[in-house]
Formats: structure tokens, C-alpha cells, sequence
């Protein structure tokens, strides 16, 4: 898999703008969860430390004469980035091979698959099964305009409006009552005190997003003509003077009528579009738009040929180190912990086995713990999600048995969790004893008999 971003953070309007001595978060300034399966994405994020819960003073401004109404609390939790925005982007960022400060112009496929052509590197030499952009409508269509897709008239019937967006640094003493407020009333919508977020510096930092009908209006007026109305009417409604401002034009900011089409694919190219503008705007739309796309990239590339090496790997090797980082992503990061000492002590002393794909990524993998002359322990088995349900986890097992059957050894033992146990019974593994608990969650202690006395 590999990721292009155009800028040099990834992100996109999850983004936090950085100054001499100062930052603000200048998009998304918050998200909230809906979707159960958001939520417990959202509950992993927590326990990781890379989100927190704001929890401002909100009000309304609003009405002729201006009016503030303070706004009751409501039972949506209100999430950022800690200590920015920015932040949960470039912890995601941190799991995939992104491409920063790379500008795709052209798209190209052949019977060997897709291609990108970046301003700064020319075409890329790896062929990808499926192509994904999750870009603003309009920059998608200008990629596609040679390729003869279904998705192209789709596409066409999107339109994305700009944000103006005024960034202030105010003295330590300003106050207006509010840590956050909706504006229903002038060029502004949006007032929150950006400092009052948690992990923040302790400065007194605001941010002032402008109607998405004002800013489509003003586009193109001059920064400095800009800045001093959203500066004036930041005075108007408050009574703040900035020690310093700051400006910036989000050109596709949202849609008019929040769309919720989850996702765009076109199953015959293996071509997919993308992105917070197809979830109604928002971070967990994003989000929702982007896992719906990436199951129906993982019903293809299940639906392929499988090309898969088996091989021995040795402790501390490349291969061992994205074994690791598979059964992180597998094994701990949906019960919301980390792989810990326990987990690796003595692995130096284990033997290592995985799958890998044609590309030479590991796509499975277990380790396995003599525990006497005659049995091993098999321990934390992990499959990547798009090779589950292929027969890939059935195939190691059985190759990495038979290694061990040629070594001598009669018994293998394990302990499965609960949900395993009718994959290991189908392997012909049989329970001792009950169940107990493990990392959190109920297991079990499977054995099988290797070979016959």
C-alpha cells in the first residue's frame, strides 16, 4: 500500500497551523461519535493518548440586536487531537508508507494495474491492484478526465464551498464569556477558543472560521481586505483587539447539502473515491467514507489470486520487525493496549515464522516457544485483515507443524481466544481445561498430538 499527500503533514483540514511562538488548529476543530464502530475506534484513540475531550463553554450569537444565549449541554462528546489537530493525523500516518510533498497529476492503468505520475518523481514503478483518491470532487474529475469511468458523471454533481479562516493571538486578559460559539448572525459561523482545548499551551489563542456564503462571495478579495473584516467583526461580537492575526483560504471546505453516500467504486477499474464531502462533512464521516471504500478493496484482493511464501524469520530481522507491527495491529490495538514486556520477553529464544505476499510484506505470522523435548507452543498468531477467511492463517499452521514435526517434536499447545477456538478445533486442536483470562479477555488451552508414538 502507498499513500501520496500533496502537503507536508498529512491530514487535510484536520491541520493545525503552526507560527513563531504560537498554533491553532485552523479546520476541523472538533468531532464527535455517532456509529458504534466509530465510538470504539474513538475509545482506542483515548486509551492511546493521541485524542482528548473538550469540553468548552458553548453558546449561540444570534438575533437583531446581537444577543449571546449560552447552549445547554448536549450528549455528544466533543473530541480533539492532543496536543493538536494535527496530531491524530500524523499518529495514523505513522502505521503507512505516505509520500509527503508529492502532487499527483496523472493517472494511468494497464493490465498490470494502476500507476501515479507526481510532479517530483515521474511515474512510480510499483503497479497497484486498486487506486483510491480521497480528494475534493473537482481535483478527483481533473485526475480522471482521460479515464473512462462511471464515476466521472457522479463526481460532476459535487461541489465543494470555500472558509476563510482567521487565526488570533489575544491577550492573556480576553475573556468574552464563551470558550466556543456558533454565529448565526453576519460573515462569521464559527468563534472557539483554540487554547481551551486540552494539551494546549498556555496561551490565548482563537479561531474564527467565516459562512461558507461570505467566504464563496469574498474569495477573491485580498488577504489584507479579508483579514480586516473578519478582524472587525471578531471586535464587533466580542470586544477583542489580537496582538496578532493571521489568515488562511480553505477553498474546499464543505458541501451545500451534506452528502452521505458513504463511498463512489468502480468495481471494473478497481477505482474508488473517497472522503469526508461523501460523509456528511464531518471526521467520523471521513472516516466511514474511507473504511466502507477499504472493505470493498478487501472483497477484491480476496477475490485474487493468492501469492503467498512461507519462510523462517530471525529475531530482530526487517521481517521480524513487520511481524511485530502485524500483530500489534492485530492483536492489541482492538482490546486498546500495546505489546509489552510480557508479550516479548524471550523472543530472542523463540523461533519466528510468517507469510509473505508477492511484494514481500508480512501478511501473517506466529512465533512458537519450545517448552521441552517433545512440545512447542504456538503464540500469537496474527493474519492481516484483507488475507482473513483465505485459507492463509490454515496454511501457516500447517507448514509451521510440520517444521516442528520434522524437528521431533509430538505435541503442539497453544492458547486460543474464545472466538478462535473453531479454527484451531477445524486444525484439530482439542481444549484442556476451562477458560481463563488473558490480555483482558477469556482464552482457552488448546493441544494437538503431532505425530503418533
Amino acid at each position: 500500500c502507498e499513500l501520496f499527500e500533496k502537503k507536508s503533514v498529512a491530514g487535510g483540514r484536520v491541520n493545525t497551523k503552526t507560527f513563531s511562538d504560537w498554533k491553532v488548529d485552523d479546520g476541523a476543530q472538533y468531532f464527535t461519535a455517532q456509529d458504534p464502530t466509530f465510538q470504539a475506534q474513538t475509545t482506542r484513540w483515548l486509551q492511546q493518548g493521541v485524542i482528548g475531550l473538550w469540553q468548552p463553554r458553548l453558546c449561540v450569537i444570534e438575533g437583531d440586536p446581537v444577543c449571546l444565549r449560552v447552549k445547554a449541554p448536549t450528549l455528544h462528546k466533543r473530541y480533539v487531537g492532543v496536543p493538536s489537530m494535527a496530531a491524530l493525523p500524523a499518529f495514523l500516518a505513522t502505521e503507512h508508507a505516505v509520500q509527503l510533498n508529492s502532487s499527483i497529476d496523472q493517472l494511468r492503468r494497464s493490465q498490470l494495474g494502476w500507476q501515479v505520475h507526481s510532479l517530483a518523481n515521474g511515474w512510480s514503478e510499483n503497479h497497484a491492484q486498486a487506486l483510491v483518491l480521497a480528494l475534493p470532487p473537482a481535483q478527483s474529475l481533473a485526475l480522471l478526465q482521460n479515464t473512462p469511468s462511471t464515476l466521472t458523471s457522479k463526481l460532476a454533481t459535487f461541489s465543494m464551498r470555500p472558509a476563510w479562516a482567521l487565526m488570533l493571538r489575544m491577550p492573556q486578559e480576553f475573556d468574552p464569556g464563551f470558550d466556543a460559539a456558533f454565529v448565526n448572525v453576519g460573515p462569521l459561523r464559527w468563534i472557539a477558543k483554540d487554547s481551551s482545548k486540552p494539551g494546549r499551551e498556555p496561551q490565548n489563542i482563537w479561531l474564527v472560521h467565516a459562512s461558507a456564503k461570505w467566504s464563496e462571495l469574498n474569495i477573491e478579495r485580498s488577504v489584507s481586505e479579508i483579514g480586516e473584516l473578519l478582524s472587525e467583526e471578531f471586535k464587533t461580537l466580542t470586544g477583542g483587539e489580537p496582538l496578532e492575526a493571521a489568515l488562511h483560504l480553505w477553498r474546499y471546505a464543505d458541501t451545500e447539502a451534506p452528502a452521505d453516500n458513504g463511498c463512489f467504486w468502480d468495481e471494473g477499474l478497481a477505482l474508488g473515491v473517497c472522503g469526508d464531502w461523501l460523509g456528511e462533512g464531518k471526521v467520523e464521516g471521513a472516516w466511514k467514507s474511507g473504511k466502507q471504500l477499504a472493505d470493498k478493496i478487501c472483497r477484491l484482493v480476496a477475490s485474487a489470486p493468492l501469492h503467498i511464501e512461507f519462510a523462517e524469520i530471525e529475531f530482530a530481522s526487517p521481517a521480524y520487525e513487520d511481524a511485530l507491527a502485524l500483530r500489534q495491529a492485530v492483536l492489541r490495538e482492538p482490546l486498546g493496549r500495546m505489546l509489552d514486556r510480557d508479550d516479548l520477553d524471550g523472543e530472542d529464544k523463540q523461533i519466528h515464522f510468517a507469510c509473505f505476499d508477492k511484494r514481500g510484506k508480512v501478511v501473517a505470522c506466529i512465533s512458537a516457544k519450545v517448552l521441552g523435548e517433545k512440545t512447542c507452543k504456538l503464540r500469537q498468531m496474527a493474519v492481516h485483515e484483507a488475507y482473513r477467511g483465505r485459507g492463509v492463517g490454515a496454511m501457516l499452521l500447517r507448514r509451521v507443524e510440520a517444521a516442528f514435526k520434522a524437528k521431533g517434536f509430538e505435541w503442539s499447545e497453544l492458547h486460543a481466544r474464545e472466538s478462535a477456538q473453531v479454527f484451531y478445533k477445524k486444525s484439530a486442536y482439542e481444549q484442556v481445561g476451562n477458560l481463563f483470562e488473558e490480555v483482558g479477555i477469556a482464552h482457552l488451552k488448546m493441544i494437538k498430538r503431532l505425530s503418533e508414538e
